[in-house]
This record gives C-alpha cells, structure tokens and sequence, in this order.
C-alpha cells in the first residue's frame, strides 16, 4: 500500500466536531491507521481522513490531488513568467503552460495570504499581552 498524507484541514475538524453543522454527510468508516490526517491510497485510489478516532470516506479524490499538485509545485522562475506572458499575449500558450502560470499564481497567493495571516497573528498576540 502506497500513501500520500495531508495535514488535516480545517473543515475535516468541522465535520467531526460540529457534525450538525457540517453541509455534507460523508460515509463513516472504520479508522485505517488511527492516526489524524488526509489519505490518498496511490493503488486502489481510495481517498479518506482521519481525526480524533474517526475516520470518513472522500468519494472525490480530486481535491486531494489538487492539494498536492500545489504543495509539490516548483515556482515558476520570472523569466518562465514573462515567456509565458509573451505566449499568451500572441496565443501561442499550450494548455499546460497555462495551468503552470494559473497554478503559480495560486501557489503565490496562497503563500502571500499565509505571510498576512501570520503577521495579523502576531500582531494580535502582541497587542492581546499589551492589554494584561
């Protein structure tokens, strides 16, 4: 058995904590590895998380290849960038040079909106310790 493990996310939390909340009633099965976490079983392509001793079946795998396609995405250099916008300014853009550029926009907004989270953190943190 190959895996592919993702941390957790926030609405698998959700869903086990707040099931009345929760929009979707995933399957319940029974824990594969007793351990929290976000699975993917390369052979069988079977996809499923794990948390707090309970575990549900994700019938779409998609998302978690999305997520990882992210997380293992190699920035674009910006001479890569400015190529590639030279190709699409002349519409000779392949399809996955496309997704390359759309993918390293994500990546960077994503990175860019961690950094802001962080610093609002901190910034929150600090002014939360001035106040005592």
């Amino acid at each position: 058995m190959t895996l592919k493990v993702l941390s957790v996310e926030y609405w698998m939390e959700l869903h086990v904590n707040c099931h009345e909340i929760a929009n979707d009633k995933l399957p319940e099965i029974a824990p594969i590895l007793n351990r929290d976490g976000y699975f993917y079983e390369t052979v069988s392509k079977r996809c499923w998380f794990e948390f707090n001793g309970r575990a549900f079946d994700l019938e779409k795998n998609t998302q978690f290849l999305f997520e990882l396609e992210l997380l293992n995405h190699k920035r674009l250099s910006t001479e890569e960038i400015n190529a590639f916008k030279v190709l699409t300014k002349h519409k000779l853009i392949s399809k996955e040079q496309c997704r390359l550029l759309w993918i390293d926009s994500l990546v960077k907004e994503i990175r860019l909106d961690a950094l802001e989270s962080k610093k609002f953190r901190k910034d929150y943190r600090d002014k939360s310790l001035k106040s005592v």
